[in-house]
């Protein structure tokens, strides 16, 4: 099927056309496959007319439009299209034919609408919008967060200095965060969709599974502690605590199946449909370890005894916080923008 999308204003100029690729909503044939392949190579064409469109000044008196002929195939990452581009200027602009566009998300171009029931036709609109923050947002949050965690170890180890009882918990579990806020903050960088052997996503596996291994080995040593260096029986830090290391063991889990047993099991669709659940609960986790830290260090003993500052820890979360939630990108989530 075919979806139009006209991009700037046009009065005086003739309607662009769509191009018939004669797909609709017949079956996938291996002609279009083999097609498909081949001209993924030459998809720098539409980065080109995106980056030409962008500088472009717009006005009343000019007209810049496009038109898609877009059917999907069945992992939805490549998409044919047909392009003609009319410019104002003289009226007898070049055009631009162009059978595939793998990965459109790459171009801030958003697919909205629902999947035909059809293998290979969909029905959607296409939007000219940034579907995530901008990379300039994105590194500032990325060197905001690392302050903070670097902040966060210069304090705790501040704290630790002349403790000796209680060392080897805090500083375990404190590592154990650390890896794990690292590994979410290089995903946010990672393209959507994309394969998952890149180098980023083997450091998220690995990052989260030392980090969950290093939690573990924390909490045990406490528990082998005596009662009078655990100091408090019960308290929020403890209950927090326990939480967090309760749902990491889950997400490790469910990312285990995500990645590895999903697509087997269900195929890549099903798999793939399965990550921003997958997402959605790291974050969570990742809140509530922090939480955990948070009323450690706002343990009534620890406040007593150790005397942390409190705007520097105050200073310390808040940059973590922002550097990490805030760039989130929610069409990950499947959350189309406004």
């Amino acid at each position: 099927m075919r979806t139009k999308v006209a991009v700037g204003k046009s009065s005086q100029r003739r309607d662009t056309s769509l191009a018939n690729m004669g797909l609709g909503k017949q079956e996938c044939s291996r002609d279009m496959e083999i097609q498909a392949r081949e001209i993924r190579e030459s998809s720098n064409w539409i980065r080109q007319i995106v980056q030409k469109s962008h500088a472009r000044n717009y006005s009343e008196d000019s007209t810049h439009s496009w038109s898609l002929d877009v059917p999907y195939t069945n992992d939805c990452e490549t998409c044919v299209v047909a392009q003609t581009e009319d410019l104002a200027d003289t009226g007898d602009g070049p055009s631009y034919e162009l059978d595939s566009v793998p990965l459109i998300h790459r171009f801030g171009i958003h697919a909205s609408g629902s999947l035909a029931e059809s293998n290979c036709s969909t029905e959607g609109r296409l939007d000219l919008q940034q579907r995530s923050p901008t990379p300039k947002l994105k590194l500032c949050m990325f060197v905001l967060a690392h302050a903070g965690m670097i902040g966060y170890l210069c304090a705790l180890w501040q704290l630790l200095a002349n403790q000796t009882e209680l060392f080897w918990h805090p500083i375990l579990m404190s590592v154990s965060l650390v890896l794990a806020t690292e590994s979410v903050l290089l995903m946010q960088f990672a393209p959507w969709p994309a394969p998952t052997h890149k180098p980023t996503h083997v450091f998220h596996y690995i990052a989260h599974i030392v980090s969950f291994l290093l939690q573990i080995v924390g909490i045990v040593h406490y528990a082998k502690q005596p009662s009078s260096v655990q100091r408090s029986k019960q308290s929020a830090h403890k209950v927090t605590g326990g939480l967090a290391a309760l749902l990491f063991g889950i997400q490790v889990l469910f990312g285990v199946y995500v990645t590895w047993i999903a697509p087997k099991v269900g195929g890549q669709k099903y798999g793939k449909g399965l990550y921003k659940y997958h997402r959605a609960v790291g974050y969570i986790v990742l809140v509530v370890q922090w939480a955990g830290t948070w009323f450690g260090v706002h343990e009534k003993w620890v406040q007593s005894e150790m005397a942390p500052n409190e705007c520097t820890w105050l200073l310390v979360f808040s940059a973590l916080v922002v550097g990490v939630l805030v760039p989130i990108d929610m069409s990950k989530f499947g959350v189309q923008p406004a």
